[in-house]
């Protein structure tokens, strides 16, 4: 029983903690081809995003999300294939079929096609975006 309470509250710290992203400016290269390049890196992550984003929306449908089901935790709460055999539910906003990845991915992509186009990247200070001190 101590490893279950010593594990839950890990668990429950971990949550707590403050997450951060890492924003970068970025700056192209100085020739028209490099620009022209460039831009496809930019139009490659948007699309890149979209799939990505199209992707989890098969999936929350997949796993048959449901609007209008509260499943006891209020309005709008994806119901999982947990909810179904369990009769429990998430909290709502939370799903089997996350989204987070989608702008990391797709922006290391980015990051790497625009050093491969000649241009220039620098990070910023990486910024609190939940749980901030």
């Amino acid at each position: 029983m101590r490893i279950v309470m010593a594990l839950f509250s890990c668990l429950l710290l971990a949550a707590c903690a403050p997450r951060y992203v890492q924003d970068y400016d970025l700056f192209p290269p100085a020739s028209a081809a490099g620009k022209q390049c460039v831009t496809e890196c930019t139009v490659m992550k948007e699309s890149c995003e979209k799939t990505c984003y199209q992707d989890a929306l098969r999936c929350e449908r997949a796993n048959n999300y449901d609007p209008y089901w509260s499943g006891g935790y209020g309005y709008g709460h994806r119901r999982s294939e947990w909810d179904r055999r369990f009769g429990t539910a998430f909290p709502s906003g939370t799903s089997f079929c996350p989204t987070d990845g989608c702008t990391q991915s797709c922006r290391a992509q980015q990051l790497q096609c625009h050093e491969s186009c000649g241009g220039t990247i620098a990070p910023r200070e990486p910024r609190c975006v939940a749980n901030c001190p």
